[in-house]
């Protein structure tokens, strides 16, 4: 079983929450949408400590905005041209046709997460406990 804990201030957690249901925002570093992962993991969170809190950003997450949706699937819509996939495959370059197909796969599958309505994340399952 896989454990890991992290630490957050209030602040930071008020702040990316914001972020996520007012200003839409679809940021990310790497393949980590960091914002969206702390939306779902609020929404899904086992609630140790502070469950007042916790239970307010719930509410404020329970709607994915609309805008947010929109905002995921114009990000990820910029494809590459498909011509290059036959260019790769003919010479034989096949990391770069790979990582060019996990590209595609992962593109589609932040499109999926907008219009799915699921703040996109990383893990499954977190507990949270914070100081009221």
């Amino acid at each position: 079983m896989k454990v890991e804990a992290g630490h957050w201030t209030r602040e930071m957690i008020d702040n990316s929450v914001i972020d996520v249901v007012e200003r839409y925002d679809v940021s990310q570093y790497g393949l980590v949408f960091e914002k969206q992962a702390i939306a779902f993991h609020l929404q899904h969170a086992v609630v140790l400590y502070g469950e007042d809190l916790i239970r307010q950003w719930q509410t404020q997450l329970s709607t994915y905005p609309e805008e947010l949706a929109v905002a995921m699937v114009q990000k990820h819509l910029k494809f590459r041209p498909f011509d290059g996939q036959r260019i790769l495959t003919e010479r034989l370059e096949i990391p770069m046709l790979y990582e060019n197909k996990c590209a595609i796969v992962q593109r589609l599958l932040n499109i999926l997460f907008g219009l799915n309505r699921i703040y996109h994340h990383t893990c499954d399952h977190m507990l949270m406990s914070l100081p009221t």
